[in-house]
């Protein structure tokens, strides 16, 4: 190849012209910043006020609750807690709940029949319950036991992904009775099929 061919193959019309390296870096920075704002705003979308508003979510799967009276609600309400033995799952199935103060269920592992870790707690507003899901961090075995327990909440709101309220042990108390049992219900996790 002469010279004179050699300047007409680096002129040739078919050769990508060299970017400016400031420009790909610009083009760079542009594809990202987008695609973290695409991705905030997406985030946004699926979690926004995603605060537990128990009425909501007790009409979906958390339950149902029990509208009471004007009258029903003067007169004082007792803590309850109802829970039938289960099947395996992510979640633990609370048959019936009475609050009289805005509140938690917590679920603890079982160690002598008495409650040992806590393996999920949500919180619910004041009112009466049926059939109402709580949540755990732990899915629950067969064959063992465990409690579940009404504990106060200390009221301290903090907006989180979760919700308003966060749990705390060592603020968020059992709940007792005027003997200071805890408000509980113990139950056995069966495996699918069995029968108690």
């Amino acid at each position: 190849m002469n010279k004179q061919q050699m300047n007409n193959f680096n002129n040739s019309p078919y050769r990508e012209p060299e970017k400016n390296r400031s420009s790909v870096w610009t083009d760079w920075r542009f594809i990202l910043i987008v695609g973290l704002i695409v991705g905030f705003l997406i985030g946004y979308v699926i979690f926004a006020d995603n605060s537990i508003n128990n009425e909501e979510i007790n009409n979906d799967d958390n339950g149902e609750l029990i509208e009471e009276s004007d009258e029903a609600t003067t007169s004082a309400v007792a803590n309850k807690i109802t829970v039938d033995d289960q099947p395996p799952a992510d979640r633990v199935l609370v048959k019936k709940a009475v609050l009289d103060e805005d509140g938690w269920i917590v679920i603890y592992t079982d160690r002598d029949g008495q409650p040992d870790y806590i393996i999920g707690a949500q919180f619910f507003a004041t009112g009466a319950y049926n059939d109402l899901y709580t949540w755990i961090e732990i899915p629950t075995i067969a064959g063992n036991h465990y409690h579940a327990v009404i504990h106060n909440d200390d009221g301290y709101i903090f907006e989180t992904e979760f919700g308003r309220h966060v749990f705390d042990l060592t603020k968020d108390l059992p709940v007792t009775d005027n003997s200071g049992n805890w408000l509980s219900d113990r139950f056995r996790v069966m495996a699918t099929g069995s029968r108690g």
